[in-house]
């Protein structure tokens, strides 16, 4: 499903700007056939979603309080957070650790994202950061 419980938590002035970058986007003749929801996801996804409200810009000032808004749009928890039977192990919130099997035997390792100094990603600088995303 979509990241919609996600997406409810961003700012009224972002949905303005995503949808004025979309605008610019030239159109895309694409023509998919109609989704096929198997129950109980179908239920699911006509009573779960609520309206959102009004949801404040975030204050970009504070580097913590902005870094978990945009952790909590992207879902960086959902798989940098081991979890037991779909439900995150507490304590170990971005600590890494989730194993995620791929067809011919490949396993991938969520990396730990904390600010350890030893086991996350504490010593890197934000270049280091921008770097690891625009290699």
């Amino acid at each position: 499903m979509m990241g919609y419980e996600r997406f409810r938590h961003m700012s009224d002035e972002d949905v303005y700007s995503l949808v004025a970058y979309l605008n610019t986007l030239d159109a895309v003749k694409n023509p998919v056939p109609r989704s096929q929801i198997a129950f109980p996801v179908s239920l699911l996804m006509k009573s779960v979603p609520q309206p959102a409200g009004h949801v404040a810009e975030p204050d970009r000032t504070n580097k913590v309080k902005y870094g978990e808004y945009l952790v909590t749009l992207a879902g960086c928890m959902e798989c940098h957070t081991p979890a037991k039977k779909g439900t995150p192990l507490p304590g170990l919130t971005l600590a890494g650790g989730e194993k995620f099997a791929f067809p011919g035997g490949m396993t991938v390792v969520s990396a730990n994202i904390t600010p350890d100094l030893q086991t996350g990603i504490g010593r890197w600088s934000e270049q280091n950061f921008l770097d690891r995303f625009y290699q």
